[in-house]
C-alpha cells in the first residue's frame, strides 16, 4: 500500500514539478486506467488533455521522499499492425493485458474506433495505408514522439482469391504484394532507426507456412511470404548489436484469411484467442538472441 503521506515529483521533461498526495494519485490511477500519469494543478476532468500535452514521453517519474534514488517507470510500446481483426485484434488485447501500450494501425474505421473505446490512452489506433509510404511515414512520426517501441510486429497481410496467377487482376496483384511486403519496408524504414538510436528492439516479420512451402493458387501470396523470409535474413546481418528481427510464422489458426483458403475446415483449426496464449509469450520472449531466425510459433505448425 502506498503511503498517504509519500510525494510524487514529476521528471523535469514533463515541464511541471507539481507535487501530488500518494492518495490523490491512487484515485486518479485508478479512475482513468492509467498506468503512468502527469498530473497538473487542473480540474481532474482534464487529467487526459493534461497528459497528452505535457508528457509526450508517457512517462511517469516516481520520487519517494526519504528513499536515495527516483524510479522512472517507462511503458515498453509495441507496435503493431493490422490490428482489427483475426490474430492481430486477439495480440491487442494479450499485449495490452500484459502492461505494454499498443500503438496499432488498420483500414477498418468501424474497428479502430471499438478497440479505441475498449483500450483508450495510453494506447492509440491509427487508420494508415501500409502501401502509402507518406502515411507510414507521418504514423511513425506521431508514435515516435511517444517514444521508441520495445517491438514491431508487421502482422498485415492480404491474400488474393484462390486462383492461377494469370486469372488475377493487377489491382488483386498489387494489394497483396504492397500490404504484405511493402507495408513491412515501409514500417521497418521508419521506425528501426529510433530503436537504433535506442540501442535494443525486435522487429516481428510475421511469415508463413507458405513462406517455406508453396501450394497452388496461391502463388502472389507465396511470393510476398518468401520474400519476407529473405527481407528479414539479410536486415538480420544489417542491424546492429542489440537488436534483432524475426520472420515467424503463426501457423494455422481459424481467421477469415484461412476460411478464404480453405472454407468451413478452417473451423478445425484453433481460434486467435486460444492461439494468442501461446504466440504473446513466445513473442515477447524474442531478443537479440534471436536475430536473422526463421521461427514458427510452437505447437500451431502448418
Amino acid at each position: 500500500m502506498l503511503d498517504s503521506k509519500t510525494q510524487y515529483k514529476q521528471k523535469k521533461h514533463c515541464g511541471n514539478k507539481h507535487l501530488l498526495p500518494a492518495r490523490q494519485l491512487k484515485h486518479e490511477l485508478k479512475d482513468n486506467q492509467y498506468r503512468h500519469i502527469c498530473k497538473t494543478p487542473q480540474k481532474k476532468n482534464s487529467t487526459r488533455r493534461a497528459v497528452r500535452n505535457l508528457c509526450p514521453q508517457r512517462l511517469f517519474c516516481i520520487w519517494l521522499e526519504g528513499q536515495k534514488h527516483s524510479t522512472l517507470w517507462p511503458m515498453d510500446s509495441i507496435i503493431l499492425t493490422g490490428c482489427t481483426r483475426g490474430l492481430g485484434r486477439a495480440m491487442t488485447f494479450f499485449f495490452a493485458n500484459h502492461g505494454f501500450a499498443v500503438h496499432g494501425c488498420g483500414t477498418s474505421e468501424a474497428s479502430l474506433e471499438e478497440l479505441r473505446s475498449s483500450h483508450p490512452f495510453p494506447h492509440s489506433f491509427s487508420r494508415v495505408d501500409l502501401a502509402d509510404d507518406a502515411a507510414v511515414a507521418r504514423w511513425a512520426k506521431s508514435i515516435l514522439a511517444y517514444g521508441t517501441p520495445k517491438f514491431l510486429i508487421n502482422n498485415a497481410a492480404r491474400i488474393a482469391r484462390n486462383a492461377p496467377l494469370w486469372e488475377l487482376s493487377a489491382e488483386e496483384i498489387n494489394t497483396v504484394v504492397d500490404v504484405n511486403l511493402k507495408g513491412s519496408i515501409h514500417t521497418i524504414r521508419y521506425f528501426v532507426p529510433a530503436m537504433i538510436a535506442q540501442g535494443n528492439g525486435v522487429v516481428v516479420n510475421f511469415s508463413s507456412g507458405w513462406g517455406r512451402s508453396t501450394s497452388p493458387a496461391v502463388a502472389i501470396y507465396c511470393a510476398t511470404k518468401f520474400a519476407i523470409e529473405g527481407l528479414t535474413a539479410s536486415l538480420a546481418q544489417d542491424l546492429p548489436k542489440g537488436l534483432a528481427v524475426v520472420a515467424l510464422n503463426p501457423g494455422v489458426i481459424n481467421t477469415d484469411m484461412l476460411a478464404s483458403c480453405f472454407g468451413k475446415s478452417a473451423d478445425d483449426s484453433p481460434s486467435p484467442e486460444e492461439w494468442v496464449q501461446t504466440a504473446g509469450p513466445f513473442v515477447l520472449g524474442l531478443g537479440s538472441k534471436d536475430n536473422g531466425k526463421s521461427l514458427s510459433v510452437p505447437g500451431f505448425s502448418d
